[in-house]
């Protein structure tokens, strides 16, 4: 039986949605929120804190996701804790359907965009310029889609490692929430190359995508990928280079 936000309470083991019960009693679930209908996201604090995606289909059936290590079954104690705020945050979701549609609320994204679009250039200069010089991630953001790196692959490589260092530990170590971490900055200059690539810059998409395979191949051996989010910038990489060649040859 596909697990719904009707019978999770019977679906999931005892042990698990205990434990889930518990985290979300504890206020351990944060940042809840409902991305469009039927969809949420949320973060759940436990060792690491966790991310966790939830999506409802057409016949109420769920389909969950977390970014810890769990592999004992489909549902871990986060995504349980995560169904409990979600039936308390939204009940229209449980109890019977209104008959009128629900007023469409704006997703977090929606209420920054709109706020970005009213502040005058000046003020969005300096907004970004402050976020960069605080957050190297954003820097490294910017860095990776906007800098003139022409088909210089050493200056992308320096921009994948910059990425990676983003998710190391203490010892050099990327776990798997680094590993989650590291993948978004390098997702950026896969998206770049993309963009070069359908624009007709193939040798500066070739840069990039050799620049991804080769430091992330050699990063991924000392690094946890359990969520597959660093061999996806790999098989990327690979795909990219693919359809590089056919349009060089």
């Amino acid at each position: 039986m596909a697990l719904t936000l009707e019978n999770f309470k019977q679906e999931i083991d005892a042990t698990i949605l205990q434990r889930g019960r518990q985290y979300y009693r504890a206020e351990q679930v944060i940042d809840l929120e409902e991305a469009d209908d039927g969809m949420w996201s949320a973060q759940v604090e436990g060792t690491y804190v966790y991310e966790i995606e939830i999506e409802q289909g057409t016949q109420g059936e769920l389909t969950c996701m977390c970014t810890c290590p769990y592999d004992w079954g489909p549902v871990c104690k986060h995504i349980a804790a995560v169904l409990y705020a979600i039936e308390e945050t939204f009940p229209a979701y449980v109890e019977p359907k209104p008959k009128k549609p629900r007023k469409q609320r704006q997703t977090r994204q929606e209420k920054v965009l709109g706020i970005l679009k009213g502040l005058a250039h000046e003020e969005l200069m300096a907004l970004l310029g402050e976020l960069a010089s605080g957050h190297r991630e954003i820097a490294n953001l910017i860095l990776a889609r906007y800098s003139a790196g022409g088909d210089d692959k050493k200056a992308y490589i320096r921009l994948v490692k910059d990425a990676l260092n983003q998710g190391k530990g203490e010892y050099g170590y990327i776990d798997y929430m680094g590993a989650v971490r590291a993948a978004r900055g390098v997702d950026s200059l896969l998206q770049r190359a993309e963009n070069d690539l359908n624009q007709g810059n193939t040798s500066r998409a070739v840069a990039i995508y050799q620049a991804v395979f080769e430091t992330v191949v050699e990063a991924i051996s000392n690094a946890d990928d359990s969520t597959g989010s660093l061999g996806g910038c790999i098989a990327s990489a690979v795909e990219g280079l693919g359809e590089s060649g056919e349009l060089l040859y």
